[in-house]
């Protein structure tokens, strides 16, 4: 009987044994999956930071465009026009107010 119970003793502690490595690789898989995932997170979080990013600087550049082109067609106007509380002309000396003078 000694002989049955020692090797029920080693069998029963190596059973154990298995289990233990098996939790163990349990865990360390689910640490190597959330190592991953926090990878990924962590990518995704700077590829939406970057797009982000990229949009406000076009939305920038489009409005400095369009300010531009805004500007550009209020001087064509006031040149079209002569007179212009926009900006001067030549022909009153700069002065977008001022009376034209005559001579006789």
């Amino acid at each position: 009987d000694a002989y049955g119970t020692g090797q029920a003793q080693q069998y029963g502690q190596q059973y154990i044994d298995n289990l233990g490595n098996v939790a163990t690789r349990g865990v360390n898989g689910v640490s190597a999956l959330t190592g991953a995932a926090q990878h990924n997170a962590d990518a995704q979080s700077n590829n939406n930071a970057g797009a982000a990013n990229v949009a406000a600087n076009a939305a920038i550049a489009n409005g400095a465009n369009t300010s531009a082109l805004i500007g550009q067609a209020i001087n064509a106007f006031g040149s079209i026009r002569g007179k212009s509380s926009y900006g001067s002309t030549a022909a009153n000396g700069g002065n977008a107010f001022a009376q034209p003078t005559y001579s006789i």
